[in-house]
């Protein structure tokens, strides 16, 4: 007697007996190609795991900062170690040095112990701290406080190296998978006076050509010439230095004529 088959495999078409063992190979192949599909998906579901369920978190704080020149700014390094002991940390801070330089840095008290504090001044800060056998791990806490000073005005990054290392008591590698970075935006250092009296301009083509002359007596006027006093114009054949002239010799002429008036008055008034 051949066994009965649901009605669901009624396609197979199975006669006898004999078939049986054709049954059990396409069951086979059936459940090999659906063990393969789960495998191949298990790496995409443990890194999905591993990118939403970081065993401990760093963080910049601030993110973004908006930067003039020659001011300093507080970058703090903070950790979340969600429950786990944190032994150690390398942490290694990556950053432009056409733009910013490293003017100061602490030991946040996360991790007492300072073993390495190193600048290479060409972009890369190393730093290494430690626990003792009496350090309890807090809830949060700072690694390193690094202050940064501004060197220029471009926009740029701090960001915390892909070599950096994180050590918890429960495991002997590294569990640090998130790196942080700092966003610098630069703002402009131009002064209002700058804008609107750009040294330049003198420096313009004159509207009208007939003004050049002009244009070029008053800046050798204003240049500085050894043995003048200070506001005094070059003893050139130009048009300023005739009506200087003219200007010392009237002044004092106009000065004596009012005295002398001022006299003839008093003796008439007499």
């Amino acid at each position: 007697m051949v066994p009965h088959i649901p009605h669901s495999f009624d396609f197979i078409h199975i006669k006898s007996v004999k078939d049986l063992p054709h049954l059990f190979i396409v069951l086979l192949l059936v459940s090999g190609i659906g063990i393969g599909v789960y495998l191949s998906l298990q790496p995409q579901l443990f890194s999905k795991q591993a990118a939403e369920g970081n065993i401990i978190d760093v963080s910049f704080l601030p993110e973004i900062i908006e930067a003039k020149v020659g001011e300093s700014y507080d970058l703090k390094i903070g950790i979340n170690p969600k429950g786990q002991r944190v032994t150690a940390a390398k942490l290694i801070v990556k950053y432009d040095p056409q733009v910013v330089s490293i003017a100061e840095v602490q030991n946040g008290g996360y991790l007492p112990v300072t073993l390495k504090v190193e600048d290479d001044f060409n972009g890369k800060l190393t730093l290494v701290y430690g626990s003792t056998i009496d350090s309890k791990s807090p809830p949060l806490g700072l690694l390193s406080l690094v202050k940064l000073r501004i060197q220029n005005p471009y926009n740029s990054e701090v960001g915390l190296d892909t070599d950096s290392e994180i050590n918890i008591a429960t495991q002997e590698d590294n569990v640090l998978n998130n790196y942080p970075k700092l966003t610098i935006e630069a703002l402009n250092n131009q002064s209002e006076e700058d804008a609107k009296y750009p040294n330049n301009l003198l420096q313009e083509k004159p509207f009208f050509a007939s003004s050049q002359p002009t244009v070029d007596d008053f800046q050798k006027s204003m240049e500085e010439r050894a043995g003048l006093k200070p506001g005094r114009i070059d003893p050139e054949f130009s048009e300023a230095y005739i009506k200087q002239l003219a200007g010392d010799a009237v002044s004092p002429i106009v000065a004596l004529n009012k005295v002398l008036q001022e006299k003839v008055g008093d003796v008439l008034g007499k």
